[in-house]
């Protein structure tokens, strides 16, 4: 509940205290007299935005500020305060706190529910007619719709991450191919570290193989035979042994002998294995030239070197074993978008039904306030359809209408086709009164929702809004003396002069009497004998 504002230089308001308190408080005066300039300063304080034009002509800022009471248990309060300067710089201060705008919204905003004439136009939009049933649907719509909010999100990232897929793979295409056909060659030969060396070393002996046979073998006949070099070598080494630690140089020749016979005898088992190895047929020459130049095919591609050659295939194997890996990546992704589909397709259901179980009552509930406001003959429906898939947003999988029919042997057509502006005030009426019975607001401020109204229609609207007050603090800008007649307190603006000449806007309570100059007022426009006894009517006095 708002308990008081103060408000200094705002529009033509140069400086107000006003006292509100609980029940229905009643806002009157002159078309122009400042009535708008009030509703902008609570505005202010509830975290709406606000600019330089708010700032009285000559001032250094506008300033609001006013005590809340957040519930019935709270005995202190919360003082809120609001300042704009001139410069355009909002400041703002919760308890004395520095806080900002933001705040205001979040701790303020949800204690007060303004229902001004833009909401007319709202009510005239189809895409905000699931808002009002959804709010009086309350924690079971509120549920759905926040499951369905994360499975369509879910539903959505999902997409997102497989199409993120798609397209890294289209763009890694290039590189994939390269990869495949790097693999397919180089396994198509399928070259051995260390196997150039030793072809080329075959394709020699195989070119060289009989004059290496014959070298072979008679070299090794030359050394082993009887009377050969390694025999007469052994023999010589034998005599000087006989006469060794005599003659110092028969010493070192016999040194000698010994050590070139070590060499001989290697020479021999070398000989002895080349001859093992030339006992065998040689390789065919044009194969292992074949092999060869596959093998230096590879390495001018890929190369220069064979290491090269399988360091790139190393890398291209792995580059289609990371694919592989990622086609597993993909296939999952392709199983979260059905799983996340399927969920959403079911919230999208629930939700659905929830909205079309609550449809009916919402209806009858608006009804009923409508004939509170003799307008028993009019009918509202509230048509929830489910939209194609392709059509669901993250908001609503549903097409939420309100159509309205006037009176018996009428269509119902959409609120925007047949209403008049008095009929489209007492909808958005009737349905902020059912609102108002559940919402979490404790204060109701209509901004001149009475436009259009009159007569009889006047004083049910009255009784209404005065209802309302009972479990709420309703604050009404109304030009209605039915309605202001049913206030507990009574505000009143009007134009006047300041010190310096300039026009201001005065804002004051009005006592008995005074209320009955201004119902007066508004009931002929004037403070004649007859306006002012039926003045007295309305307000029992």
């Amino acid at each position: 509940m708002i308990d008081a504002l103060h408000i200094t230089d705002i529009a033509l308001i140069q400086e107000a205290h006003v006292e509100l308190g609980p029940g229905l408080v009643a806002i009157t005066g002159e078309t122009g007299a400042g009535k708008t300039a009030l509703l902008g300063a609570l505005k202010l304080l509830i975290g709406q935005r606000g600019d330089v034009t708010l700032v009285r002509d000559g001032a250094a800022s506008a300033q609001v500020e006013g005590r809340f009471f957040t519930d019935e248990a709270d005995k202190d309060g919360v003082v809120v305060k609001r300042t704009i300067g001139s410069d355009g710089r909002s400041r703002a201060s919760i308890n004395g706190s520095l806080s900002s705008v933001k705040d205001l919204a979040q701790t303020i905003g949800p204690l007060v529910d303004l229902v001004g004439q833009h909401e007319h136009q709202s009510l005239l939009k189809v895409s905000e007619h699931a808002r009002f049933l959804d709010a009086w649907g309350d924690a079971h719509l509120a549920d759905a719709k926040t499951q369905y909010n994360q499975a369509f999100q879910k539903h959505e990232d999902a997409k997102a991450a497989y199409a993120a897929l798609i397209e890294a793979q289209s763009a890694e295409q290039s590189k994939i191919e390269q990869a495949r056909y790097i693999v397919k060659s180089v396994e198509e030969v399928q070259p051995q570290p260390h196997e150039l060396e030793q072809l080329e070393k075959q394709l020699a002996q195989a070119q060289h193989f009989e004059a290496l046979q014959h070298a072979a073998f008679d070299s090794y006949d030359l050394l082993n035979n009887q009377d050969a070099i390694l025999d007469k070598t052994n023999q010589s080494l034998v005599l000087l042994e006989g006469v060794q630690g005599v003659e110092d140089s028969i010493d070192v020749a016999a040194q000698t002998i010994k050590e070139a016979l070590y060499l001989l005898e290697d020479a021999s088992a070398n000989l002895r294995s080349a001859k093992s190895s030339l006992q065998e047929s040689p390789s065919d020459v044009q194969d292992l030239r074949e092999r060869i130049n596959a093998l230096q095919g590879l390495m001018h591609t890929w190369g220069p070197t064979m290491t090269q050659v399988l360091d790139t295939y190393a890398q291209a194997k792995a580059t289609l074993e990371a694919i592989d890996k990622r086609d597993e990546i993909m296939q999952q992704a392709m199983r979260e978008v059905e799983t996340s589909h399927e969920a959403l397709v079911k919230s999208a259901h629930e939700f659905t039904q929830l909205r079309k179980a609550a449809a009916e009552p919402f209806a009858q509930a608006v009804m009923q306030q409508l004939s509170a406001l003799e307008r028993a003959d009019s009918v509202l429906k509230c048509n929830v359809e489910q939209l194609e898939e392709e059509k669901w947003t993250h908001a609503s999988p549903n097409r939420v209408e309100f159509l309205y029919c006037p009176g018996k042997n009428m269509q119902f057509r959409p609120l925007s086709k047949i209403a008049s502006g008095g009929e489209i005030s007492r909808v958005l009426l009737a349905i902020k009164v059912i609102l108002g019975n559940i919402d979490n607001a404790a204060t109701l401020v209509f901004d001149e929702v009475d436009a259009g109204v009159g007569g009889s229609t006047a004083k049910a609207l009255a009784q209404v809004l005065a209802s309302l007050a009972k479990n709420h603090q309703v604050i009404v800008v109304t030009h209605l003396p039915q309605v202001a007649a049913k206030a507990s307190r009574h505000i009143s603006i009007h134009k006047d002069t300041s010190a310096d000449g300039s026009p201001i806007s005065v804002v004051e309570s009005l006592d008995n009497e005074a209320r009955v100059f201004e119902i007066a007022r508004m009931l002929a426009g004037d403070a004649s004998a007859t306006a002012l006894e039926h003045a007295r009517e309305l307000l029992n006095v």
